[in-house]
């Protein structure tokens, strides 16, 4: 079994009320625009409404403003949340705004025309008017455009601070692969390894010894080549990976099982340089290896992906590079 070492924060003093209220409003943002904006919503409806010369009197002057925000706010906010799940990225942003657009003003129309119906039959009173009706749909017109201005606007400042986040990641990320790849170049012990290796096997198998210095070179020439580069096709990744193999295999033979298969439709896609070698020399590194515990790695694509699976039999000290 691998193990990872866990390092024990020390215990912090309670958190203060405020503080506390402080993180719940953080983690529950949209719950509390909702329980704010909704009243407000409301209210500034109300006020739109008697600046238009509509009154209500008694409880309509409370209860329908809010009505129409709730119905409007919760329609919206369904509706956005929707394409949001459907259209998550980014790169997507116009798409989905364009799309936000046509849907919340679709239903801001509808639902406008229902409501001034459905609530002049229940009080009895006339039929609106189509001025007083286009009148009421341009008022909630614009409380739908607030609303979805609103929300996509955080959304839309959370995704780009996450693209920066995502983005800085892969470049520390990039940067400690170029270390880690420099490292393994000034490193001599893969290369004495095979060096040794290559020493015993002169005189018992010329041929071989011979093959296993076209490896090496091959090996080697694929690192400094891969060096000023970011990604490369997996088909390029392979040829490298079939030259670590083979000097691999010299040294475990069949204690060692690498099974590749990737259709010919992938290997033209692109991977960081040096990926598959550093996955498939953890593996061997980590491992126990012998002819009565084979260590069996597997490279297949799944769904898109790239996956190097191997057994687990870790081994009590990793091996040196």
């Amino acid at each position: 079994m691998q193990s990872a070492s866990l390092h024990i924060a020390p215990t912090q003093p309670k958190a203060s009320l405020a503080r506390r209220a402080k993180v719940w409003v953080r983690n529950h943002a949209e719950l509390v625009a909702r329980i704010i904006g909704i009243p407000l919503a409301g209210l500034v409806g109300h006020l739109i409404f008697t600046a238009s010369g509509r009154q209500e009197t008694g409880a309509d002057a409370t209860f329908i403003p809010l009505l129409y925000a709730f119905v409007f706010w919760q329609g919206n906010f369904f509706i956005l949340l929707r394409l949001r799940r459907r259209y998550p990225a980014l790169e997507q942003t116009s798409k989905r705004i364009s799309i936000s657009i046509a849907v919340c003003l679709a239903f801001t129309v509808v639902a406008s025309a229902i409501l001034e119906t459905t609530i002049c039959t229940i009080a009895t009173c006339n039929l609106p008017t189509a001025s007083n009706l286009f009148s009421s749909m341009l008022i909630h017109i614009g409380m739908t455009t607030f609303i979805a201005t609103l929300y996509e606007s955080v959304y839309f400042f959370n995704q780009w601070k996450k693209s920066l986040i995502e983005k800085g990641a892969l470049e520390q990320n990039q940067l400690q692969a170029q270390l880690a790849h420099l490292r393994q170049q000034i490193n001599p012990h893969f290369l004495f390894n095979n060096f040794n290796l290559l020493t015993a096997v002169i005189e018992e198998n010329p041929p071989m010894a011979a093959q296993m210095v076209q490896e090496l070179a091959r090996f080697y020439r694929y690192i400094l080549q891969a060096q000023g580069k970011n990604l490369v096709t997996i088909a390029e990744e392979l040829e490298c990976l079939h030259a670590f193999i083979y000097l691999q295999k010299i040294r475990y033979a069949d204690a060692l099982q690498i099974e590749v298969d990737i259709a010919p439709q992938h290997l033209a896609k692109q991977i960081p340089a040096l990926a598959l070698q550093i996955l498939v020399e953890n593996a061997v590194k980590h491992n126990a290896i012998s002819q009565s515990a084979q260590l069996h790695i597997s490279l297949f694509m799944k769904e898109g992906l790239l996956v190097v699976r191997n057994n687990l039999q870790a081994r009590a000290s990793s091996l040196p590079s």
